[in-house]
């Protein structure tokens, strides 16, 4: 049965079967994330795996998405492989619209044949596969993503007599519970001494994951204040402040309290820290945080790194639901596309119909191009024209509308990304230099690439708007990708045409070719264009998937008293879903995007080998061209004063000779 059917009914069939596969992927993986014990599913987010270390969840995270990716690309081929067939006419639909006066495209994916040719199953099984592009690219790269932990920890300044092995030596001031715990915790080796540059390079981050509460030792006279909310001195604590929200500065500036000095409240957030960290990195010695001088030491908190693999249930079944419904359109394509009739989907198909059958309604029009059947009016004229001695270039294969659609949305897109990038970089705080955003590296899951487009402590609220915003981009592309293709098969279809006015060759046909014919492409289009298309298409998918990307970050509160209760609890205390971005990631994609538009305009450039007439994917100009003499007579040939004749031909044949009537 299987055998029986045309070629590319085969290939939709093919398409089918590895969109059904994709579909048992995303099925068997959603059942098993959903119902494993450790899925622990709250607020619509789950536990795939909890990794040890946050470089290996970011690993793992980018081998998924390399995955979602070639499964994406290989539906979105399908896609457009299905659809081109779904507007490709029968021989039947072009004869009853040349009958009326109407052209259709032959070769190439065409909205004019939904509206005015093909039937109303065919044109609705085109918008349903089209619609279902849209919901899956926009949810399919936010269904896994990794979280990144952050710790809140509390600062705590004390003078150096604090770290004497006799506490009853202590002033009453240092014997509070929450010092006393401190106290316990330095000489139990719960706190981890740092010596002050290991210190400032380990919290200057605003996503502390490695440590939590802070002791910071001074040798400077010391005083009793206690008033957290005033200038900070020596011998005071500084309690119940979180990094997160320190001193007001949001999550971009939350380690802003080691660049914070007595007296500047109020004005502290106005500077970020990564301005001035630098100098304390390159002189601990310097260091005064909260106007502390003279630090000796710092004694920190280990926790460990708590970086999960999660996935949105919710997500993965909308995955699966529309895979599976793509995997049925693609089969219904199969088995529903052509009816009874056979369906012309190339140049050589058109033209072994027309040499078999002639249309009636281009009887004498010789050859003609598109734009001329284009300009007559009413039905299409079949008096002499000249044709020009020059050869066109490959523009002439689309019309100037295609190609400027096509051309503005990629410079559109372009421009819109440049513009989104220096917003991006206006609003990082610090170190603005290209290197400094290339050391970010891909999906840099990082404070100064976070994109706070809503309110951060949003909770999970904010998954689907923020999911939305991540893939928008990636819908985008899959338009992109259509035109762009459609614009290459346009002139994949000219150079085919135009080949055959200087070299015998047979016909490509999408059929079981006879002899002399041959084999087609992945439909008009040349595997030596499709294929790097293909993965063109699926590393920029990935790119983006990288450029733009889902960030959920769970905060944890490990203090010191909490590591020694018996109550101690790894779960988060709070959590916020966000969007970050990648420099990288948006300059490469920016780089490659314009490295397209150069080779559609080089190759729209070059110039056709001959001066025959460009008939693109125009049923009446092909049909026009396909009206052979007599086998007694060549194609191209004339006797006396008689009118010569232009056609496609079996038989032998010559060049049109200047100053010779052809018909």
């Amino acid at each position: 049965m299987f055998a029986s059917r045309a070629r590319w009914q085969r290939s939709a069939l093919l398409f089918a079967g590895g969109a059904l596969a994709a579909f048992i992927a995303n099925l068997s993986f959603t059942i098993w994330a959903t119902t494993r014990p450790g899925s622990n599913i709250r607020g619509g987010v789950g536990v795939l795996s909890e990794e040890t270390t946050c470089t290996r969840a970011k690993t793992i995270n980018t081998a998924v998405h390399v995955a979602i990716n070639v499964l994406s690309t290989v539906l979105l081929a399908g896609s457009n492989y299905c659809m081109q067939c779904l507007s490709a006419p029968t021989r039947r639909q072009i004869d009853e619209a040349h009958r009326v006066g109407r052209w259709v495209d032959v070769g190439v994916q065409s909205v004019r044949n939904l509206v005015f040719a093909v039937s109303g199953r065919n044109a609705l099984l085109w918008v349903l596969l089209s619609l279902s592009s849209l919901p899956l690219h926009l949810f399919y790269n936010s269904a896994i993503f990794t979280s990144l932990s952050t710790n809140e920890y509390n600062i705590t300044v004390v003078p150096s007599t604090f770290l004497e092995p006799n506490r009853a030596t202590l002033p009453t001031y240092l014997l509070t519970p929450h010092l006393t715990n401190l106290y316990d915790a330095i000489h139990t080796g719960v706190l981890h001494r740092l010596d002050l540059q290991l210190c400032v390079d380990t919290y200057s981050t605003n996503f502390q994951s490695s440590h939590g509460d802070l002791l910071i030792v001074t040798s400077a006279p010391t005083t009793a204040n206690h008033h957290a909310n005033e200038n900070i001195t020596s011998a005071s604590s500084y309690p119940a402040t979180y990094a997160l929200d320190n001193l007001g500065c949001g999550i971009r500036q939350a380690y802003q309290w080691m660049c914070s000095q007595a007296g500047d409240a109020g004005t502290v957030c106005a500077a970020p820290c990564e301005d001035s960290v630098g100098k304390y990195r390159a002189d601990p010695a310097s260091w005064t945080p909260l106007g502390v001088q003279e630090v000796g030491a710092c004694y920190a908190l280990p926790t460990p790194e708590r970086c999960k693999l999660l996935f949105s249930p919710m997500l993965c079944w909308i995955v699966t639901a529309l895979n599976l419904v793509k995997a049925g359109l693609m089969v219904a394509t199969a088995f529903w596309g052509a009816g009874q009739d056979r369906l012309i989907l190339t140049v050589g198909d058109a033209v072994a119909s027309f040499m078999e059958h002639p249309d009636e309604a281009t009887v004498d029009m010789c050859l003609a191009s598109k734009q001329d059947v284009i300009k007559s009016t009413g039905f299409w004229s079949k008096e002499p024209r000249k044709i020009s001695s020059w050869r066109r270039s490959k523009f002439a294969a689309a019309s100037p509308t295609r190609w400027m659609v096509c051309v503005l949305l990629y410079i559109v897109a372009l421009i819109a990304c440049i513009f989104l990038y220096g917003l991006g970089v206006n609003s990082i705080g610090g170190d603005k230099s290209f290197s400094s955003l290339m050391a970010l590296g891909l999906a840099p899951v990082s404070s100064k690439t976070l994109m706070q487009v809503f309110d951060l402590r949003g909770g999970d609220d904010n998954l689907l708007s923020n999911v939305v915003i991540a893939n928008s981009p990636q819908a985008i592309l899959s338009m992109l990708y259509f035109t762009y293709n459609g614009l290459f098969t346009s002139i994949s279809l000219a150079t085919e045409w135009d080949s055959y006015a200087t070299h015998r060759k047979g016909l490509r046909v999408s059929s079981k070719p006879i002899p002399h014919q041959r084999s087609t492409y992945f439909l008009q289009l040349p595997y030596r264009y499709s294929l790097p298309l293909l993965v063109t298409s699926g590393l920029l998918h990935w790119l983006i998937s990288q450029s733009i990307f889902l960030v959920f970050v769970e905060i944890y509160r490990d203090s010191v008293e909490s590591i020694t209760s018996v109550t101690n609890t790894t779960r988060p205390v709070d959590n916020f879903t966000t969007c970050g971005w990648s420099p990288v990631g948006v300059i490469t994609v920016i780089a490659i995007g314009f490295a397209m538009v150069i080779l559609l305009l080089g190759s729209g450039t070059r110039r056709l080998s001959s001066t025959m007439p460009v008939a693109g994917s125009c049923s009446a100009a092909i049909a026009a061209a396909c009206h052979p003499p007599p086998l007694s007579m060549s194609s191209t040939s004339f006797e006396g004063g008689m009118r010569g004749h232009c056609s496609f031909s079996a038989g032998e044949v010559g060049v049109p000779r200047r100053g010779v009537w052809y018909s």
